[in-house]
């Protein structure tokens, strides 16, 4: 039977010094030369998340990005989007004028860049890390025809994010924190789980051999909905809903569940 394994980045596919250890690699690999598919689902843009998706050896690979608001095949075809307009960014930071005020990063992902209105550190670090090009907005400014994949804020303090209030015209969307220092908000309509429910739809796979694999808030609809796997460094709320539980992401997590509960799903 084939089988669609899809991971998450941060935290699970990865350790906390940025690399796939060689067990998940080697893991991972085994299922595509047998014709399972793989997708990576993160909140990373495409860019981001195909550093670690061209790691892997050629196969049927697919990238769910930013929280499942696109999906991309691993040639970056666009396969899939449920985004937010740009009023929803510009409203936002009106309403909440305290975030910049205390100058924390506040900025969006549009299709193919960083759009936001003050440099810091995290557009730094999203450059950097993701791969991505910025978009200054006080220079150019949105597009009517431009569609933004999520929008977020960024502290180096969780307990920033901690104090955050929400508004009632916040709830309109889809808030979840994805770790202790990001507050990040989508379409209504998206989630990782969405995501991988229209690659199942698309591969015709059944829930029994979808295997999802995370450890954070925007993991838990998809480790809820399928065969949910939750590491062992996963927040509580993973766990309690996870089918299976398996070893950190420093102790090669992701290779421990392949073995002992993706194969043994019969």
């Amino acid at each position: 039977m084939k089988r669609l394994l899809v991971f998450d980045v941060d935290g699970t596919l990865i350790t906390h010094e940025g690399v796939i250890p060689e067990a998940n690699l080697k893991a991972i690999n085994e299922r595509l030369a047998e014709g399972d598919a793989v997708a990576i689902a993160s909140g990373r843009p495409f860019t981001g998340i195909n550093i670690f998706l061209s790691q892997l050896i050629d196969g049927e690979k697919y990238a769910c990005a930013a929280n499942g608001a696109a999906v991309y095949d691993k040639d970056g075809n666009v396969l899939y989007t449920n985004g937010l307009k740009p009023k929803d960014f510009e409203s936002f930071c009106k309403r909440h004028p305290e975030v910049r005020e205390a100058g924390v990063p506040l900025y969006c992902y549009l299709a193919n860049n960083i759009g936001y209105y003050e440099y810091d550190w995290a557009i730094d670090w999203e450059i950097k890390c993701n791969l991505i090009p910025g978009r200054d907005l006080t220079k150019e400014p949105f597009k009517e025809n431009d569609v933004l994949l999520k929008f977020m804020i960024a502290s180096k303090e969780p307990s920033f994010i901690d104090g955050f209030k929400l508004v009632e015209e916040d709830l309109k969307y889809r808030c979840m924190r994805t770790n202790p220092c990001y507050l990040e908000f989508v379409n209504p309509g998206t989630d990782k789980g969405i995501a991988v429910e229209f690659l199942k739809q698309k591969l015709k796979i059944d829930n029994k051999y979808v295997f999802t694999f995370g450890d954070q808030g925007n993991d838990v609809k998809m480790i809820e909905d399928f065969q949910g796997i939750a590491m062992g460094n996963a927040i509580p709320a993973c766990k309690k809903v996870a089918k299976y539980i398996t070893e950190n992401c420093e102790k090669d997590g992701v290779a421990s569940a392949i073995y002992n509960f993706v194969l043994k799903m019969k």
